[in-house]
């Protein structure tokens, strides 16, 4: 029978009931808060991706760091191997040096004795040798002998103030060679000290990074449990509608809906 005025629809589509509305407009508004977790969520997330490719670009540079004070500490170590050469070098020179002083000083004490002997003896020494002398050429040898002998000392005299004098200089350079390696160890020091310190700064530079992260990754357990809880909810709110669906359905059998009021079938009067 069709009624004027009055259009049949599906029974699952004209279920009217205040309850099942208010839990479809909070299932709605838990569909909302849920994106917004879900947004917030992958923010979070994006955030903490960032955060890790900042601190692992810092780890890298910290392992450029340490790599570079090895290199500076492995210098230093050369450097002070050197200076303890150096010195050793040094303290041998100014014994040499100090040797070389004394053989000088005996050398030119001989020579000045034995000058200040010839000289006052010179006469006797002279008449000597002639009136000892087997031959004119055997004086000759003599004369030559005591020249040769005086030439000779006067040469190693020299060359003991040249070798004197050359050791000296060799101590002025090691000397020289030994402020060098001081002043390059001092600023070899300095690079260590500096990249030391920059190592210090970005460890915790990474320190700060890992606190965040950490907290980030905290946040995240919370928006995904959140997220998770809200889910449960919706799920719990469909389900509960269906239930009251199905209770109007089991109540009111077929329900025709119209702006006047509802009809149920069967009608009494036919």
């Amino acid at each position: 029978v069709i009624v004027a005025g009055v259009q049949p629809v599906q029974a699952k589509n004209s279920v009217t009931s205040a309850t099942i509305k208010d839990m479809e407009n909070q299932i709605s508004k838990a569909e909302k808060e849920m994106k917004e977790l879900k947004n917030s969520l992958s923010d979070v997330k994006g955030l903490v991706k960032k955060l890790e490719n900042e601190k692992s670009n810092l780890k890298n540079y910290v392992e450029q760091l340490d790599a570079t004070l090895a290199v500076v500490e492995a210098k230093i170590v050369d450097l002070e191997g050197q200076i303890t050469e150096k010195e050793a070098d040094i303290a041998d020179t100014q014994k040499q040096l100090e040797e070389a002083k004394n053989v000088e000083a005996n050398q030119y004490e001989s020579m000045r004795k034995r000058i200040k002997t010839s000289y006052e003896t010179n006469e006797y020494h002279v008449l000597e040798q002639i009136l000892s002398a087997r031959s004119f050429h055997d004086l000759l040898n003599r004369i030559t002998y005591e020249e040769e002998v005086v030439k000779y000392e006067k040469q190693k005299l020299d060359e003991f103030i040249a070798n004197k004098e050359y050791i000296a200089l060799c101590e002025k350079q090691l000397q020289v060679e030994k402020e060098y390696l001081d002043a390059v160890k001092v600023s070899v020091q300095n690079e260590q000290a500096a990249v030391e310190e920059l190592i210090d700064v970005k460890r915790v530079e990474i320190e700060k990074y890992e606190n965040n992260i950490s907290t980030q990754e905290k946040a995240i357990k919370e928006y995904e449990a959140d997220i998770a809880e809200q889910n449960e909810i919706i799920k719990q709110l469909e389900k509960a509608v269906e239930e009251e669906k199905e209770r109007i359905k089991k109540q009111n059998g077929l329900v025709l809906t119209y702006d006047g009021g509802t009809f149920h079938f069967p009608l009494e009067s036919y």
